[in-house]
């Protein structure tokens, strides 16, 4: 099966970098370009053949709304998942009522992402790939295991103990650095106790955002450091 193209669109750089390196591990993905505004998007939708746009509905002023209209009636056959930071009523119905596939609030998890991808993946498949008439029996199967896919495992936020903005830090600190970091030196680094940088840096590693090395000691335990998993 041929991978789906996604583009990533958020004005935040941190967002596109943490998206595109947990997508870059989700069989049947490929992330083909990150776009920070409109404008830019719109360009890359004309040049690029692409299946799914993971869009921040508060790029450029929160799309004025008739900017996600414009883009669903302008690239018909691109899908969306639109990506909010708050739960506000008004845009969220209006992106489904728009046409959304799918709808997340920042924070969400990784996990909460990656369910929402396979449920796409599942019903982009299930459409584009079949020549043969549907029967009911066949459609409403798909239809209801796209929805246990998409509703069932999907209790978005971060984990318990783990806040975003610190996890922001402890993301940048290892940007920042040009070699793997303990966690006693991430924490050092962030100004939190050596305990909870390794909670917010196992995470990093269990989403795959991070790598682990046990680098060679002749005397005591070998230290476990963490890097930032590189762009694909």
């Amino acid at each position: 099966m041929p991978k789906l193209k996604v583009i990533i669109a958020d004005e935040d750089p941190m967002v596109c970098y943490l998206c595109r390196n947990y997508i870059s591990g989700i069989y049947g993905f490929t992330v083909t370009s990150e776009t920070h505004s409109l404008s830019s998007l719109k360009r890359e939708l004309k040049n690029l053949t692409v299946d799914l746009v993971l869009l921040d509905a508060h790029m450029d002023k929160d799309l004025k709304l008739d900017g996600f209209k414009g883009l669903r009636s302008a690239f018909p056959r691109v899908d969306f998942i639109v990506m909010a930071k708050t739960g506000d009523p008004f845009i969220i119905r209006n992106v489904i009522c728009q046409g959304a596939f799918d709808c997340l609030i920042k924070p969400f998890s990784f996990k909460r992402l990656e369910s929402s991808l396979k449920a796409y993946r599942t019903y982009n498949l299930g459409l584009t790939t079949r020549d043969s008439p549907w029967n009911q029996e066949e459609l409403d199967k798909m239809m209801s295991e796209l929805a246990n896919t998409k509703v069932h495992p999907l209790r978005g936020d971060l984990p318990k103990g783990i806040q975003e903005k610190l996890l922001e830090k402890v993301i940048r600190c290892l940007e920042q650095s040009n070699k793997a970091l303990s966690a006693k030196e991430i924490g050092g680094i962030v100004g939190i106790s050596r305990a909870t940088a390794r909670r917010y840096l196992e995470y990093l590693l269990e989403s795959k955002l991070v790598s682990a090395e046990y680098p060679f000691t002749k005397i005591g335990r070998p230290k476990k450091l963490y890097k930032l998993v590189q762009k694909q």
